[in-house]
C-alpha cells in the first residue's frame, strides 16, 4: 500500500486531529488507481469538520475559501480531482486570503 501526506495550514486545520498550534499533518494510505477525489471523500465520511470546512462532499469540490496545492501546484478543482494518487504524493491545503 502506497502513501500520501496532507498537510492543513491555519484555521483549516481545526478540521482534523492531530492539530498542533499552527498546521495538522496526516498521513493517508491509499489503493493504486485511487483517485485524490476518492480521498477527499473518504476523509469527508471519516472526519465531518472536514467536509463541513474543506471539502463539500455533496457538490463534490472545495469550498471557496480553501486553497489546494497538488504535486507543487495550484489545484484546478475539477480536472486535478480525477488525477490518480501517488507515493508520496503532499497535499497542502491553505486558507484563502484577501487583503490589501
Amino acid at each position: 500500500m502506497s502513501d500520501v501526506t496532507l498537510k492543513v495550514y491555519s484555521w483549516l486545520s481545526d478540521a482534523l486531529p492531530g492539530r498542533t498550534l499552527t498546521h495538522a499533518v496526516l498521513v493517508e494510505p491509499f489503493r493504486e488507481g485511487e483517485t485524490l477525489r476518492h480521498l477527499l471523500e473518504e476523509l469527508s465520511c471519516r472526519y465531518p469538520s472536514f467536509e463541513k470546512v474543506i471539502y463539500d462532499r455533496r457538490a463534490r469540490c472545495f469550498y471557496p475559501h480553501v486553497n489546494v496545492i497538488y504535486k507543487g501546484e495550484a489545484a484546478d478543482g475539477v480536472r486535478d480531482l480525477d488525477r490518480k494518487l501517488e507515493h508520496g504524493d503532499e497535499i497542502i491545503f491553505v486558507p484563502m486570503y484577501a487583503g490589501g
